[in-house]
């Protein structure tokens, strides 16, 4: 999509970072409230870990480590939230100005709302399907790196493929636009197939912090869809009527 001269493409960023921001800020407030819960529990269990170990003194200058440890942790869980926000909305904004204009929806808010939705999808829950968040604690240290490259893997795998197919489907026409889905879904398979699995879940409590991580990552992407949808095209027609 076309964004004019020098001026508008200023505003255009500012609104791109903004609405990451500002879906940031909602995705860590709903991750504190869905995901941290199960995130208290899993720190508290590795604290008394520690301590039966005989790694830890039960004392009260470790429960104060404890406790400010927390502190720091929930302050930290919104500022990072902030953080990928913004980072994703760079992702988010570059692809708009590639392919904006052809996402389904009426208007600008339905355009970038879809669009939003569409990054969420390709982005975070595709490759949680095979790689669904774990609790701290919960995985093998040894492996940490592996499951991140794994997933960092998929993750490039799914965006790139589906940015592929979605700019050749622009050239297909009629029952041959279902090839650009049915290929995204044979990529993944063998993507799937391919990379190591994920693994075993680690306590009853996974299936819901996997839940919470997901309503929080769909609460960052529609967020960011909205408010993006709301102030750009007001943005805009001002700075070009400026």
């Amino acid at each position: 999509m076309p964004l004019g001269g020098g001026r508008t493409q200023l505003f255009f960023v500012l609104a791109v970072l903004g609405s990451g921001a500002a879906a940031g800020a909602v995705q860590g407030s709903v991750s504190m409230a869905l995901a941290g819960p199960y995130i208290e529990e899993a720190t508290f269990l590795e604290s008394r870990a520690l301590i039966d170990a005989g790694d830890a003194l039960d004392t009260p200058e470790f429960r104060a480590e404890y406790q400010e440890y927390r502190d720091w942790q929930r302050s930290g869980m919104i500022i990072a939230a902030v953080v990928l926000g913004m980072s994703s909305a760079a992702l988010f904004g570059i692809v708009y100005v590639l392919w904006g204009g052809s996402v389904p929806g009426r208007g600008p808010l339905a355009r970038s709302v879809a669009l939003a939705l569409i990054m969420w999808a390709v982005l975070f829950a595709v490759p949680s399907i095979k790689y669904p968040a774990e609790l701290p604690a919960s995985g093998d240290p040894d492996t940490i790196d592996e499951r991140t490259a794994s997933y960092a893997a998929l993750m490039v795998i799914s965006g790139a493929g589906a940015a592929l197919l979605w700019r050749a489907s622009g050239r297909l026409r009629g029952a041959s636009k279902a090839l650009a889905p049915a290929g995204y879904a044979a990529l993944m398979a063998a993507a799937f197939a391919l990379l190591p699995d994920a693994p075993a879940s680690a306590g009853p409590d996974a299936a819901g912090f996997r839940a919470a991580s997901v309503a929080g990552a769909a609460a960052l992407w529609a967020a960011m869809g909205l408010v993006f949808g709301s102030v750009w095209p007001r943005i805009s027609a001002r700075a070009q009527a400026a």
